[in-house]
């Protein structure tokens, strides 16, 4: 299949989101990667090595926040054997291929000699984990919108101050701390990535599918109530474009939107999203705000521009009357008005913390009360309620299966806590 998007974009997207998930706004999960990247550099690896390290920072970052969002260890093993588990849980959702030698997955198969001790106070088994547990510690230790050069000299000299490196790292943090160019580049803070891979992999429409129903279970993770609504949401938004006679490529396109629409969620509390009983005015408007972040995160992904509306604007009305960008009939796609009814069948279907899962009458009693209320599309109603059996049916099986990652990833927390 042809090229569609790639890696450079959708990993700028997907750092962009984690960093709504704990009100950042400095690239800080690009930049770790970044100076995962440039730090191999300096220990001499090769430029795929580099790559390498670079993923593997995205991906540890990711792990780390679904960690947070479900389990305190209790000891630095517990720690690294969660992490574990939720990294192959991750990589069940990437692309074949990447798994391949060579591949952007793919562990490095040894430690590069110099990195020998390295890695003396790093849990294993990650073997690249002692250059990114350097960027890690650098990264918090910049002050951005001071002097780079400066802050990059004093973010160097205290960690290596810190007796915590090996000797081969503590030589590579003094010379990293010399290269002028990486301490620019973190204070300009966009596109950093692209610096480094640029647009060496390209990615397929298939691919693509792959990476969004990984970032859907990070979006998801935080709740055992909505672990797997962004897989139903899929489904059921999939089914309907089925039934309206979408092509293939439209319908693979729709389950990417229906993956990534609530990825402005992850600016939400957990404790908003878990709350039984009514919020209030404040916790609606901050949960008002995320499809507005949504949209502008997906817009900015190259290929990603029908997507970002199908996903972005799943809360506008019909009658103009919907959030954020209270938008008219006339300017709402196809796409978008089949994943606004499959968000709310979806929602209606599920066990949520105030209720039970509704019982069919029920779900197609409110459908019907949000088409006469001006919110959803009347044609598209009908469908699904003519077909409710086959597409009640493919979203109880993706959500199935979503459910199954999350206890999968989530296991440790019950066995050990």
């Amino acid at each position: 299949m042809s090229h569609f998007t790639t890696l450079q974009s959708l990993l700028s997207g997907m750092t962009a989101a984690l960093d709504l998930s704990d009100g950042r706004t400095s690239f800080h999960y690009e930049r770790t990667a970044y100076l995962s990247y440039r730090i191999a550099e300096e220990c001499g690896l090769t430029a795929k090595e580099c790559r390498r390290a670079l993923y593997r920072s995205l991906m540890i970052g990711a792990a780390e926040y679904l960690k947070e969002c479900s389990y305190t260890a209790r000891n630095l093993h517990e720690n690294a054997v969660y992490l574990k588990d939720i990294g192959k849980t991750m990589r069940q959702l990437l692309p074949r291929t990447w798994q391949e030698p060579g591949g952007p997955a793919q562990d490095a198969a040894e430690l590069h000699p110099t990195l020998k001790s390295a890695a003396k106070f790093i849990p294993k088994p990650f073997l690249l984990d002692g250059i990114i547990a350097l960027a890690r510690k650098l990264e918090p230790e910049i002050r951005y919108g001071e002097p780079a050069l400066k802050q990059g000299e004093q973010a160097c000299r205290t960690v290596i101050e810190s007796g915590r490196l090996s000797r081969e790292l503590r030589v590579v943090t003094e010379r990293l701390a010399k290269r002028d160019l990486v301490w620019m580049d973190l204070a300009l803070g966009k596109e950093l990535l692209g610096t480094l891979i640029g647009k060496e992999l390209s990615l397929n429409l298939d691919e693509a599918v792959s990476l969004s129903q990984l970032i859907a279970l990070i979006i998801d993770f935080r709740s055992p109530f909505t672990r797997m609504h962004s897989a139903g949401v899929a489904a059921s938004a999939v089914s309907l474009a089925e039934l309206l006679g979408m092509s293939a490529e439209e319908q693979k396109k729709m389950a990417i939107a229906g993956n990534l629409h609530d990825l402005g969620k992850l600016r939400v509390p957990a404790s908003i999203i878990e709350k039984n009983g009514k919020l209030t005015e404040e916790e609606f408007a901050l949960v008002k705000e995320h499809p507005y972040f949504t949209y502008q995160i997906l817009k900015r992904i190259e290929g990603f521009g029908e997507i970002a509306e199908w996903a972005g604007w799943h809360h506008e009305k019909m009658n103009g009357k919907g959030y954020p960008f209270g938008l008219p009939e006339r300017e709402l796609p196809l796409g978008t008005r089949i994943m606004s009814a499959a968000d709310v069948f979806s929602a209606l279907t599920e066990e949520r913390p105030y209720r039970k899962a509704l019982p069919k009458e029920k779900v197609l009693d409110i459908l019907r009360e949000n088409v006469e209320a001006g919110s959803l599309s009347r044609g598209i109603t009908e469908l699904l309620s003519a077909n409710y059996e086959k597409i009640d049916s493919a979203r109880r099986e993706a959500s199935s299966a979503a459910g199954k990652r999350y206890l999968q990833a989530g296991m440790k927390q019950s066995e050990t806590s």
